[in-house]
């Protein structure tokens, strides 16, 4: 295994302990009226190389207008991948929601719990922060 390959495995483990990390100790992942009840259990954290041409094969899928990891990086920041040589890495993460949630929506609907998630932006609150990292971040993506 070489030197990038190794690199890139340990800043995957990190980034993955801190999206989990962030979404078990944020109070935003909590019931309402329930302190330690959480909204989303540990969230499924997952990596894809950006150069993948399955996210090419979205243009056809999705739409034209979709884009692929490259002219995103494009867009937001003005560069290709290869003015730094860096490779690019698509991190995807899904927040599974708990069985005390689950157990409110079945009840009513919408639940308390549904209705608090839509006024609050909950989920989207759940998005770790990057200004304190040297993450770059946009809306959806990470680089």
């Amino acid at each position: 295994m070489d030197a990038q390959t190794l690199a890139a495995g340990k800043m995957a483990q990190l980034i993955e302990l801190e999206i989990k990390s962030f979404v078990r100790e944020s109070p935003l992942n909590r019931m309402p009226g329930e302190e330690n009840v959480p909204i989303f259990e540990e969230p499924l954290v997952k990596f894809a190389d950006g150069n993948d041409p399955l996210f090419t094969e979205f243009k056809t899928i999705i739409g034209p207008n979709h884009l692929t990891p490259q002219e995103a990086l494009f867009l937001t920041y003005n560069k290709q991948p290869e003015d730094d040589g860096k490779l690019i890495s698509v991190i995807s993460w899904i927040l599974p929601v708990a069985h005390k949630t689950r157990e409110s929506n079945a009840n009513r609907m919408p639940s308390p719990v549904n209705i608090g998630l839509t006024l609050n932006g909950t989920a989207n609150n759940l998005i770790p922060p990057c200004a304190n990292t040297s993450w770059k971040c946009s809306p959806s993506v990470v680089i």
